[in-house]
């Protein structure tokens, strides 16, 4: 009788789930609805990128403004003859995860995105 009762509570937290998800996609395609037609962008990842960027709208003038803001522009650590860079640390983790989710999507689902990684690896490797 515990477990069928234990059973029970979890697929009714899955239907409450189900219905957060659905309901949390209905308001982000009123907020956001460019961003819930992209590719590998469902409702938590959309959500926590229009979170970050709901949250700095003064700070978002440019592409480069908004990887600043999820960390993930690219800052030079050359020294001597060595050209390199690294990933700035700070921004918002959330739109980190975010990015580097729908990213990993993009890269085993994604025609374009995979043709173009593959480019991008031929030409730094050259």
């Amino acid at each position: 009788m515990a477990l069928r009762s234990l059973a029970q509570r979890v697929l009714d937290c899955q239907v409450h789930a189900d219905q957060l998800k659905k309901h949390l996609g209905d308001l982000l395609e009123r907020v956001a609805p460019h961003t819930m037609q992209l590719f590998a962008l469902g409702p938590d990842t959309a959500a926590a990128l229009a979170i970050s960027t709901g949250d700095n709208p003064d700070r978002l003038k440019s592409e480069a403004s908004f990887a600043r803001l999820c960390g993930v522009v690219p800052i030079p650590a050359s020294s001597g003859k060595t050209n390199r860079h690294r990933l700035h640390r700070g921004g918002d983790r959330q739109a980190n995860q975010a990015l580097h989710t729908a990213v990993i999507v993009r890269l085993r689902y994604h025609q374009d995105t995979k043709t173009y990684a593959a480019h991008t690896a031929t030409v730094s490797s050259s």
